[in-house]
């Protein structure tokens, strides 16, 4: 049986991928959202309650990135763990696997 490990480094690729996205949309949402409840232009109780969503959804977004990160790094283990595995079993191919 022979198997294309190569995807599970594709998918981790896009997964690191989507990791990058999550970080530019922090940075977007940083600027664009995030920084209107702290600067003195909006006061009171409506720019505290604001502000306290914004931190909530600017964690989000450096979660999201932190698990498409883990994600990709499982994917890559997984891959190594699978290509050592087979070289290793009796009647392997002599050239090492990629």
């Amino acid at each position: 049986m022979t198997t294309d490990l190569g995807t599970l480094i594709t998918a981790a690729d896009r997964w690191d991928g989507m990791a990058k996205e999550f970080r530019d949309q922090e940075v977007a949402y940083r600027r664009d959202v995030h920084g209107i409840s702290l600067g003195g232009g909006w006061q009171g109780l409506s720019a505290w309650a604001a502000s306290a969503r914004f931190d909530v959804t600017l964690r989000e977004y450096q979660y999201a990135q932190k698990e498409a990160k883990a994600i990709a790094s499982l994917l890559r283990d997984a891959h190594t763990q699978y290509t050592d595995r087979s070289w290793k079993r009796p009647g392997a191919r002599r050239s090492r696997p990629t």
